[in-house]
């Protein structure tokens, strides 16, 4: 599939549900150039994209964008983009569909962390 759409669009996001630290090599080999992930640990995911694509995520949406507070979700998003900033290729996004009770501040202070980073 991917080899199909790789002759129609340059760019190929892919999302896979759940623990896929396992997958990231694998998809590093392949056309994907964003990979959109939730639970895994992102340096060590970095690692091993090698550069190769970017990775994409993983604010969890029900324990930290929707049960924690604006400030808490800001100093979470500014430290994982500290991480994230050696290795380059990194999106601060959800790590997966986003909940209607996550509040407004939150998703902005998620967004001021990443466009300070």
């Amino acid at each position: 599939m991917i080899k199909r759409l790789k002759d129609k669009c340059d760019k190929i996001l892919v999302h896979i549900c759940g623990k896929t630290d396992h997958l990231v090599k694998v998809l590093a080999d392949t056309p994907v150039t964003v990979f959109s992930v939730d639970s895994i640990d992102m340096v060590q995911a970095q690692k091993d994209a090698d550069g190769k694509m970017a990775l994409f995520g993983n604010l969890n949406p029900a324990n930290i964008l929707a049960a924690k507070s604006a400030e808490e979700v800001y100093e979470y998003s500014k430290d994982l983009c500290g991480k994230m900033k050696p290795y380059g290729g990194f999106i601060l996004a959800p790590g997966c569909d986003l909940a209607p009770n996550i509040p407004l501040e939150n998703l902005q202070a998620m967004a001021k962390a990443a466009g300070e980073s």
